[in-house]
């Protein structure tokens, strides 16, 4: 009769000899697939025939959907090492007073420089609060919805440890889900028809994580995705123009856009965070802008009102040759970025300091 001890390692055993070979053979079966060559990850998103050099600097992101790589130069701009726009992020210093100013690619400053963007511009002018340095990191990214904002908040964000966060999202929210599928080749299968919502709440299941994880180390589940599943891996086509349309299903309706704001303000609340919200300002587009104005008041939050705040370009047509403050009929342009940092400079200056010393008062009793 065998010993206790031996029977015991004979139960272990088998089952590690048996996963031994099951990972010898699939490391095996990884090696061999570099022989059909390198298999290619879900599509680089937001490719357009005008902007070839995005496919360098934009990348599939499992939770953002894209998100910037790091530390890459373009004609047009050039990231850091978090894959923001603007200068390199370290640790935060003492007596650094750190904000996050997450958005859309008004926030990016999408056709202007670095140093032009309002977030760049509100650093240089805000004076210390109380006597700590401002510093504006610009998270802002071409395309994102609220959702994308709280996401990248929630799994990144936080870790900046920022004193106040910025909040500028509006017109994405409003396209629609063919629009995001478009933008993000990766999100339209399994994921075809889902908001931005929706599309992420899948994506944080434990196999969608797995699976993502697969799909951005393994070159052998690479290549069974493309055969599998060709729309996981770049399809050469170019997303269509895209348009705010009053039918079709949005990227984000009404109530996921409050519940990505409570959201936002349960993170920003449980980690001592202020929050200030701000209005985007567009051309001749309103219908993000009445939601903004009611949570601010009810959660008595910062509101930075920029349609209210700028000069009104609703009552008349939009013209190409118009470079008061627009690019387009969505970015602003230099002298609008400008305009936009003195309103939010004089909004949460005051605010801002007003937090800093109730904080650094709680803390000290």
């Amino acid at each position: 009769m065998p010993a206790p001890d031996r029977r015991r390692r004979n139960r272990w055993w088998d089952p590690l000899v048996g996963l031994s070979i099951a990972a010898a053979g699939l490391g095996l079966l990884e090696i061999a697939s570099y022989a059909l060559g390198r298999f290619p990850g879900p599509s680089a998103p937001l490719i357009t025939p005008e902007h070839p050099h995005w496919s360098n600097a934009r990348v599939y992101d499992p939770l953002l959907f894209w998100r910037l790589r790091e530390n890459v130069s373009t004609p047009e701009f050039a990231t850091n090492n978090l894959g923001f726009r603007g200068p390199e992020v370290g640790h935060k210093a003492p007596g650094e007073f750190r904000v996050l100013s997450l958005g859309e690619s008004s926030t990016f400053g999408a056709g202007v420089d670095s140093d032009e963007t309002y977030s760049h511009l509100l650093e240089a002018s805000l004076p210390p609060i109380n006597r700590k340095r401002v510093s504006v990191i610009n998270a802002g990214s071409h395309g994102y919805s609220i959702v994308q904002g709280f996401a990248l908040l929630r799994f990144r964000g936080l870790d900046l440890d920022p004193d106040a966060v910025l909040v500028y999202f509006g017109y994405n929210d409003f396209l629609p889900v063919d629009y995001l599928r478009a933008r993000d080749a990766g999100a339209g299968d399994p994921g075809e028809g889902l908001d931005d919502w929706e599309l992420l709440q899948q994506r944080l299941e434990p196999t969608a994580r797995l699976s993502a994880w697969l799909l951005e180390h393994s070159n052998l589940a690479r290549g069974i995705a493309k055969l599998l599943r060709p729309s996981l891996t770049q399809t050469g086509e170019d997303p269509p123009t895209a348009e705010v349309t009053e039918g079709g299903r949005p990227r984000v309706p009404g109530p996921t856009r409050r519940l990505m704001l409570e959201r936002i303000l349960e993170l920003c609340a449980e980690r001592g965070i202020h929050l200030t919200l701000i209005v985007p300002w567009y051309q001749g587009f309103t219908h993000h802008e009445r939601l903004l104005r009611h949570f601010a008041a009810e959660n008595q939050l910062t509101l930075v009102d920029l349609p209210r705040l700028l000069p009104s370009q609703r009552l008349r047509p939009f013209s190409p040759r118009d470079r008061s403050y627009f690019g387009d009929r969505i970015h602003p342009n230099a002298r609008g970025h400008r305009l936009m940092a003195e309103r939010i400079a004089e909004a949460v200056a005051p605010e801002w300091t007003r937090f800093d010393r109730a904080r650094s008062a709680h803390d000290d009793s």
